[in-house]
């Protein structure tokens, strides 16, 4: 089997990673005004449709990881395809909003595709072309989103948000056929336990601390309610900080975290996360929401899409070039450079927004 693993297993990777995360994450980022209306529910109650993928896929993506560790990356991606082809046809499916929930929690196990699919390509590619790989991985985040732009303006127009849920899983089923068949068997490797507590600990302040936020408009940031979530979150964060300080293979090592390197390295893809996920939400928002709101322009799905074409158009180009500029001006230079593209993008339209 492990000859199978030849030139088409970075593309294939690739692909999978489009399926199974980033085109499932985004397809929902333009249809949330129609989710919305079509499951009867708040606009944080749409939201949830995004954050839920999110918080699933940030807990599943570690436990996936370390897994993978244990029983091999190709067994673990072909159960991790296979949930979150499930998850998406629930959510499809879906009738009310917590069924839509669930589909896009089982969803987000999609996002540990990305580690398993390092794991791979550690083992599989030569050295010299790993940076390219990875980078052509990364990429994979922009073209998700410039795939899904292109698609939803006129299914969402033309058919109906729900058909836009299932362009994911057409495209996951025929991957996770070529994948058992592509993908090689590594030699086993020697691997400890997963930390069960310290994910449920992770998942608990995470789900708690984002419930807040995205409820804090409507109950009040002063309301019991998420006073208290916010309290609940900062004590199983702590107890999850003293049990991921005790166990021998933590979920997330802190005393690593703790490094110059690691730490500013996760701070920077926070925060750039952060920009990224905000201009996703605020732009098809903008675009669709009616003129007499005094900031909306009236568009259709069509036109929220074309506006952020660009944007996936160009982050697909820079995770492509990102290996080859690491290489040659070093990554400090290439995160830098990336963030003051982004931010100053941003700081055109805040003076700039009057017109699409």
């Amino acid at each position: 089997m492990a000859a199978r693993g030849g030139r088409g297993l970075v593309p294939l990777l690739a692909f999978l990673g489009v399926m199974a995360y980033s085109l499932s994450m985004a397809v929902v980022t333009p249809a949330l005004p129609q989710i919305q209306d079509g499951l009867d529910t708040t606009p944080a109650g749409a939201a949830w449709a995004l954050t839920a993928m999110t918080l699933s896929a940030a807990v599943a993506t570690p436990v996936v990881g370390r897994l993978g560790d244990l029983y091999g990356p190709r067994r673990v991606l072909l159960a991790v395809l296979v949930t979150a082809a499930a998850g998406m046809v629930v959510a499809a499916l879906a009738p009310s909003v917590p069924v839509m929930l669930v589909g896009r929690v089982l969803s987000g196990a999609g996002g540990g595709v990305f580690p398993l699919a390092y794991t791979i390509i550690r083992d599989v590619v030569p050295p010299a072309r790993t940076a390219s790989a990875v980078g052509l991985m990364s990429s994979m985040l922009g073209l998700g989103g410039a795939v899904s732009w292109c698609l939803a303006g006129p299914i969402i127009d033309f058919l109906g948000w729900r058909w836009l849920l299932w362009v994911p899983v057409i495209g996951l089923v025929p991957g996770a056929v070529l994948a058992w068949w592509i993908v090689p068997r590594p030699a086993p490797k020697k691997a400890v336990g997963v930390d069960w507590w310290g994910a449920a600990l992770f998942a608990a302040w995470l789900v708690a601390a984002l419930t807040a936020l995205t409820e804090g408009m409507d109950w009040g940031w002063t309301s019991p309610g998420v006073l208290g979530l916010l309290a609940l979150s900062a004590v199983t964060a702590c107890a999850w900080a003293r049990v991921e300080g005790r166990v021998a293979e933590p979920l997330v090592d802190l005393r690593v975290m703790r490094m110059r390197g690691v730490w500013t390295a996760n701070a920077a893809s926070l925060l750039s996360g952060y920009a990224l996920m905000a201009g996703g939400l605020l732009f098809p928002l903008l675009v669709q929401l009616p003129r007499d709101t005094g900031y909306g322009f009236g568009g259709t799905a069509t036109q929220a899409a074309l506006l952020q074409l660009p944007a996936s158009i160009g982050m697909t180009a820079a995770g492509m070039a990102a290996g080859l500029l690491d290489r040659r001006i070093g990554s400090r230079l290439v995160l830098l450079g990336g963030a003051l593209t982004t931010g100053l993008g941003y700081a055109f339209v805040v003076f700039q927004h009057a017109a699409m």
